[in-house]
């Protein structure tokens, strides 16, 4: 997979979270910042691979669902007023991101990895 060209989720994705508000809101597209902060957060945790470690990525599906929750955490954080909805909201999706974050760093497989006595390869 290579990491820059690969798309986590598709917009339409969102509103099977929040089909009701999200119509409302301006700037759903969150998914770039998705991606970089996800690069980020996983070059912190698989720090020392290689410089191409994401494009070692053989099962990149298990990142979609933190992505779709950051997004809307980063949705609703902007369109916050402080104490409001938004900011409840934000908060909850910044929770299931964080969860969701750690479940998929536990299931991420990258090339070359023995997985079961066999070993994967692209």
């Amino acid at each position: 997979m290579e990491w820059d060209s690969h798309f986590l989720f598709e917009i339409n994705d969102l509103y099977d979270y929040e089909p009701a508000i999200l119509p409302e809101l301006s700037h759903i597209d969150r998914r770039s910042a998705v991606k970089n902060e996800l690069k980020s957060r996983l070059k912190r945790h698989f720090l020392g691979r290689g410089e191409d470690f994401l494009d070692e990525i053989t099962n990149p599906d298990v990142l979609r669902e933190p992505a779709i929750l950051l997004n809307l955490q980063m949705v609703f954080f902007a369109n916050s007023s402080g104490r409001d909805v938004y900011a409840d909201k934000a908060k909850t999706y910044a929770d299931r991101f964080e969860e969701a974050m750690r479940r998929a760093l536990d299931t991420l497989k990258f090339d070359g990895e023995n997985s079961g006595g066999v070993t994967l390869v692209r």
